[in-house]
């Protein structure tokens, strides 16, 4: 159903209130936030530079971390041997 439209003589509530257009018109929004001033202004760096930044390092000990275990695990490996090993390497004969 629809409401009927108010005639011409009828008072809207807008103008009962003293609403205009005008006033109820909505403001013009900005998408972007508003400009921050340097992170030199500001006494250091941004915290979205600084998150980065914090980022890049785990990544970077992380990295070093992996290098250092597979280094050691190499040379580790290098120096143990396996029982089969053990067995099939020559022994030498004791001497009197």
């Amino acid at each position: 159903m629809m409401a009927a439209m108010p005639d011409a003589g009828d008072e809207t509530l807008a103008q009962k209130l003293g609403v205009t257009a005008e006033d109820s018109a909505p403001e013009p929004t900005r998408h972007d936030p508003a400009p921050s001033p340097p992170a030199e202004a500001r006494g250091g760096k941004s915290a979205r530079s600084s998150r980065l930044a914090r980022r890049r390092r785990v990544l970077l000990a992380v990295g070093v971390a992996a290098v250092l275990l597979s280094v050691g695990g190499l040379i580790g490996a290098a120096f143990v041997k396996s029982p089969a090993q053990l067995a099939a390497a020559p022994r030498r004969r004791p001497t009197r």
